[in-house]
Order: structure tokens, then C-alpha cells, then sequence
């Protein structure tokens, strides 16, 4: 089984997981839960784990898939290089808002930056479903699917 056959559905996984945590964590810290800080700094961590995956597939995506998305739809596959660097300003973002928790004058950091990371990381997640499943739309719908 090929790197990308086992790793991109891992990687999908682990970003719909984490960024779920990190909306809880976002709801929490809204509502002032006492475990809200923890929740945060565990979703911060967890955020690193779909990126982690991107990374280790991308040769892989690279070689097997990004010439002929070159080819057939050259602006989808511009729009998933941008994706990567919108995961990994949100990565950024999620990391230091993770860590401004561990101090206790953090939390108004926290909250902006987690905010923003996880708008950057919705942002890539969803250019990467948008990315991953248009050809096979648009080849469904021109053959009058």
C-alpha cells in the first residue's frame, strides 16, 4: 500500500479530530470553564499531529499526484501549495496560543491566537476537501452522473 493511501486518510482523520478539540477548547475558554486552559493546550498539541502527517506524505503527493493535477487543474493545485502554508501559520498560531496557557496572565493571548490558528486551519482543511475531491466531482457530473 502506497504513503499516501494509508497517510492521507490518517492525515484527514487527525485534522477533523483536532480541530474539533480545538473548537471545544474555543467553547470552553468562551464559557470560562475551569478545564478550558487544559483542554486548549491539549488541542494546541494535537493540531501537530494531522500537520505532522501532511508533511511526511507530501513527497509522495509531490511525485504521484501534483503533475498531473499541474496538468488537468492548475489552480486547484495552486490552491493546495497555499493550503500548506495556511496550515502552517495556523499551526503557529495554535502552538503559541497553546503555550501562552501555561502562564497565568496568558489567557487573552491564547484565546486570539488559538482563534486565529483555527481559522487558518479550517481555511486549509477545507481547500484540502475542496482540492481532493473536485476532479472526481467534475469528471462524475461531465459523464452525467
Amino acid at each position: 500500500m502506497s504513503t499516501l493511501a494509508i497517510g492521507g486518510p490518517l492525515h484527514a482523520i487527525a485534522a477533523a479530530l483536532g480541530l474539533t478539540l480545538l473548537t471545544v477548547a474555543l467553547l470552553r475558554l468562551r464559557a470560562e470553564d475551569a478545564r478550558a486552559r487544559q483542554v486548549a493546550t491539549a488541542a494546541g498539541l494535537l493540531m501537530a499531529v494531522p500537520f505532522s502527517l501532511g508533511a511526511s506524505i507530501y513527497p509522495a503527493y509531490r511525485l504521484q499526484i501534483k503533475p498531473d493535477l499541474l496538468v488537468a487543474h492548475p489552480q486547484l493545485a495552486a490552491a493546495f501549495e497555499s493550503k500548506e502554508h495556511l496550515a502552517a501559520m495556523g499551526l503557529c498560531c495554535v502552538l503559541g496560543g497553546a503555550g501562552a496557557f501555561l502562564v497565568p496572565e496568558g489567557g487573552r493571548a491564547g484565546r486570539s491566537l488559538l482563534s486565529t490558528g483555527w481559522l487558518l486551519c479550517v481555511s486549509a482543511a477545507a481547500i484540502g476537501v475542496v482540492v481532493t475531491w473536485w476532479p472526481a466531482l467534475t469528471t462524475a457530473l461531465a459523464s452525467g452522473w
